[in-house]
């Protein structure tokens, strides 16, 4: 209607109307008045003087004066209890839709993390600031999934638990320095603390993306038997190896890692490809949005009721006055 862009405007919000037929009422007592046969003599009960007057100062019959207030204060007053009708409510934000997805990045943010051997469009890039914006990539348009952070090198640490704040994960990337958990690779050590981090979350997908430059030289717990694990605990790792020249013998290594756990191997030689990587994990682990994210509701009914209660004491008081 056009009564709901102005009044949004008005109150800084989204307004609507749940029943907006509501208003098709409005000329019913000027309908009535017009069609409805006057009423007989002696065939209705006598009111009290001060009913009457106000009856008769609603109906029009009134002019100027306390009687034409009266007047004017019932059809406000009959206007607010059309607008309490009609569900009058502010609508707010969309409200997320999990998806009942987790899923956790694991960065390698070892030593070798540091080499600039990654080439970029503007020259050499950090293999570290190529995962960063590879995993922002992947965090993007995932509205509904949980997502935490995981770094690991000699140790695996939990830098952002799991959220639906996925802006705050990706802000977490920045904070994540290079050799700060030891100058090693500890591959098995990673996906533990991710099997341990999504074991006591609810049931649902679990996934795991694991970043590394495939330099794994680090560790008691070897790579496959945690895969082993994460695959008992229903997790889906991917592996995404982004050194150049990877070894064969390396690459196979690699490969049996995720195979174990139902993802596959990505490898990338640059920035370029890093990002299509994440576009190829995006593709694999869809997020599917809802087709009408619901909306909280604020209904204003007890607003209008309230102003509809207003005017009609403030007429039968002007009318007394007068």
């Amino acid at each position: 209607m056009a009564i709901e862009p102005a009044v949004s405007a008005l109150f800084g919000g989204e307004f609507g109307f749940l029943r907006p037929w509501a208003f098709v009422l409005a000329p019913a007592p000027l309908a009535a008045r017009l069609l409805l046969p006057p009423t007989p003599a002696g065939g209705a009960l006598p009111a009290p003087p001060g009913i009457a007057r106000w009856l008769s100062a609603s109906s029009g019959h009134a002019g100027r004066g306390p009687a034409g207030s009266a007047s004017a204060l019932a059809i406000a007053g009959w206007l607010m209890l059309l607008f309490a009708l009609s569900g009058p409510h502010f609508r707010g934000p969309e409200l997320l839709s999990p998806t009942g997805r987790d899923m956790i990045l694991a960065l390698d943010i070892s030593a070798s993390m540091a080499e600039r051997d990654m080439a970029g469009p503007e020259g050499p890039v950090a293999r570290i600031d190529a995962v960063r914006s590879a995993a922002r990539d992947l965090l993007s348009g995932r509205e509904g999934d949980r997502a935490a952070l995981i770094g690991f090198a000699t140790e695996a640490y939990l830098i952002a638990p799991l959220t639906h704040d996925l802006a705050a994960v990706a802000s977490m990337l920045d904070e994540m320095t290079v050799g700060m958990p030891g100058r090693r690779t500890d591959l098995g050590q990673a996906i533990g603390l991710a099997v341990r981090s999504l074991r006591e979350a609810p049931e649902g997908e679990r996934l795991l993306v694991l970043m590394t430059d495939g330099e794994a030289n680090a560790g008691d717990l070897a790579a496959t038997d945690a895969a082993a694990l994460a695959a008992e605990a229903g997790i889906r790792v991917h592996l995404v190896a982004f050194a150049p020249g990877l070894e064969p013998e390396r690459r196979a290594e690699l490969e049996a890692v995720a195979a174990r756990a139902g993802g596959r191997l990505h490898e990338a030689e640059d920035p370029e490809a890093l990002r299509r990587v994440a576009a190829t994990i995006a593709a694999l682990e869809p997020v599917t949005p809802p087709e009408e994210r619901p909306r909280l509701i604020e209904d204003r009914t007890s607003l209008f009721v309230g102003a509809a209660l207003f005017f009609a004491a403030l007429a039968i008081w002007r009318e007394r006055r007068g």
